[in-house]
């Protein structure tokens, strides 16, 4: 019928286009990636690797990949649980519960910013408790042994999935506010899917960024103190990604 033609194509505007929601989805996980809980501890394993820099590329990918593929495991597994969810019943109920989130993430992301203005980097909020931290940092420890081994890509394949699903307490905010708003704002097709790999692959992208520059020259301690400049930004970009995500969630 004209009527429901016309409310589908008025959907689907909204919803913008297969490339620009894909485009935007990886855009929001370059941003992510750039979280310094995620940077952190993947300059820690680099700094591992310095001493087997012939290994760095082939080890590095295979952990970036581990991570690539838990993300995107991960975004699936939240993507069902909440879209096979009686949504009639509780849609309106998660937009408040959602735009609080982001909310509170942004006013967390804020307190951030403002510490890390003052250098006062430990009194951060958003980031890993410290004794997951440590356990990450005690994984890598015990695995360096195997980065000259033959299947060292495959073993620090395995270790890249075990530690994102540490991470995602840390880094989860902006994906699981990303999901929410592909199920209710977005179509029941296979985008989703798309949408998620690419969010999972801007995720990693700074990270691959990082592990290239260093393999070319750059010093990890140099890296570390460009990041450490940057993370007020960083946060204060994040909290403004939560406040457009509550205001979209409002208006939309």
């Amino acid at each position: 019928m004209p009527g429901e033609e016309q409310t589908e194509a008025t959907s689907e505007s909204s919803q913008g286009s297969p490339i620009a929601r894909c485009l935007t989805s990886f855009g929001l996980g370059f941003i992510n990636g750039l979280n310094p809980c995620s940077l952190s501890f993947f300059l820690f394993f680099l700094s591992l690797l310095l001493v087997k820099a012939d290994k760095m590329l082939r080890c590095g990918i295979g952990f970036l990949t581990g991570k690539f593929v838990m993300f995107f495991l991960l975004g699936t597994l939240l993507y069902n649980i909440i879209s096979n969810l009686e949504m009639s019943l509780i849609s309106f109920w998660l937009d408040i519960i959602m735009i609080i989130f982001a909310i509170i993430f942004a006013l967390l992301n804020i307190g951030d910013f403002v510490q890390a203005r003052k250098e006062n980097y430990g009194a951060m909020k958003v980031q890993l408790p410290k004794a997951l931290k440590h356990w990450n940092q005690e994984l890598l420890r015990k695995s360096e042994k195997y980065f000259t081994a033959r299947l060292g890509a495959i073993i620090m394949f395995a270790i890249g999935m075990i530690v994102a699903m540490g991470e995602f307490l840390c880094t989860g905010q902006i994906y699981l506010a990303s999901i929410v708003v592909m199920i209710q704002k977005g179509s029941a097709d296979v985008i989703p899917r798309f949408q998620l790999a690419f969010y999972s692959l801007g995720f990693i992208l700074p990270l691959l960024i990082v592990m290239f520059a260093i393999y070319f020259g750059k010093k990890v301690f140099g890296v570390s103190e460009w990041i450490l400049e940057k993370i007020s930004w960083i946060k204060l970009i994040t909290a403004i990604l939560f406040v457009g995500m509550a205001v979209y969630m409002i208006i939309f």
